[in-house]
């Protein structure tokens, strides 16, 4: 289960705050939020991993994808940093 709050939405920039697993459903649902961001031209879409407890592979996948664009993750727990750093 991962649960997404909006905590800020200033100009062009957007943060979401992610608590929870980032697993199955879960990452499609996280790609689809972030896309519906994007559609709206944004400067930066700030995601706080302060709450998330895992990451599964097809996530991180997905995380460093939309990273090359207009995403930055911030709180990010050190094990699922490496993981973005580790994937190829």
């Amino acid at each position: 289960m991962l649960k997404i709050t909006e905590i800020v939405n200033e100009g062009n920039k957007v943060e979401l705050k992610l608590e929870g697993r980032i697993v199955g459903s879960c990452v499609d649902y996280l790609q689809e939020v972030c896309l519906e961001f994007y559609e709206k031209d944004l400067d930066e879409l700030l995601l706080d991993f302060s709450g998330v407890r895992y990451v599964e592979p097809d996530g991180v996948k997905m995380l460093k994808s939309l990273m090359e664009d207009k995403v930055r993750i911030k709180n990010c727990p050190i094990f699922i940093d490496e993981l973005l750093k580790n994937h190829i």
